[in-house]
């Protein structure tokens, strides 16, 4: 079983109760982060397990992709469309407990 824990997301939808924009960050507690899981993939909204370094927020979103099909994850809606002609730059703050983990 991978284990990743996820600190921001883009281009990953859910239906979600709330306006999620970009950033995304998972303190807000007025919205409702409501993850729809795929294939294997199990996505939940946790305490942080390392508030150090580039990430000190108290919450972030960790994914288990459990036994399932391949491409397995988990959607998160977004309150509006992502210009990608526009927005052509993303990133992703990733924690896993071993080095090398690849996402995918």
């Amino acid at each position: 079983m991978k284990h990743f824990t996820l600190f921001s997301f883009l281009l990953l939808s859910a239906f979600v109760h709330g306006q999620i924009t970009f950033p995304i960050d998972f303190q807000s507690t007025s919205i409702s982060y409501t993850f729809t899981d795929f294939g294997g993939g199990q996505m939940s909204l946790v305490d942080n397990p390392d508030m150090s370094g580039i990430n000190t927020s108290t919450k972030v979103a960790r994914m288990i992709k459990n036994i399932g099909d391949p491409w397995g994850g988990s959607l998160l809606e977004l309150a509006n469309p992502v210009d990608l002609s526009v927005n052509k730059h993303f990133r992703l703050k990733v924690w896993t407990p071993g080095a090398g983990r690849k996402v995918l």
